[in-house]
């Protein structure tokens, strides 16, 4: 086997090539709504966006199981690039949100705590 013949055996396929040309833009595309919303700190369900990132992460691993991908096209590395910095980007504003949801729920919890704590043993009627 001579040395081509080698490297051609690690290329992603054709058919991987295009699935993925295919899922990328997918992806970007719901990273960067959902990033702007968080951005915006509006606040909205996220559901839409966790099922389609599921499903995304789903064809994307199936991919990868299909094919050999660590020698791809240098555009493509870049694409790959682009996206894992969306999906930290994505990361850190998700962690975010919920250190926030997660310190409101601690103060009302506390709240709630206090208002029930006059003092006496009594049981409300």
């Amino acid at each position: 086997m001579n040395r081509n013949s080698t490297l051609a055996s690690h290329e992603p396929s054709r058919g991987a090539m295009v699935a993925l040309e295919t899922i990328l833009p997918k992806l970007e595309e719901v990273l960067i709504e959902e990033n702007k919303i968080l951005e915006s700190q509006t606040v909205r369900s996220h559901d839409e966006f966790i099922l389609k990132k599921n499903y995304l992460l789903r064809d994307l691993m199936a991919v990868q199981r299909m094919e050999r991908l660590d020698s791809m096209p240098q555009e493509m590395k870049r694409r790959l690039t682009a996206v894992r910095s969306l999906v930290e980007k994505n990361r850190h504003l998700l962690g975010a949100q919920i250190a926030a949801m997660t310190e409101i729920t601690s103060m009302l919890t506390s709240v709630a705590l206090a208002e029930e704590a006059d003092g006496t043993y009594s049981r409300r009627q």
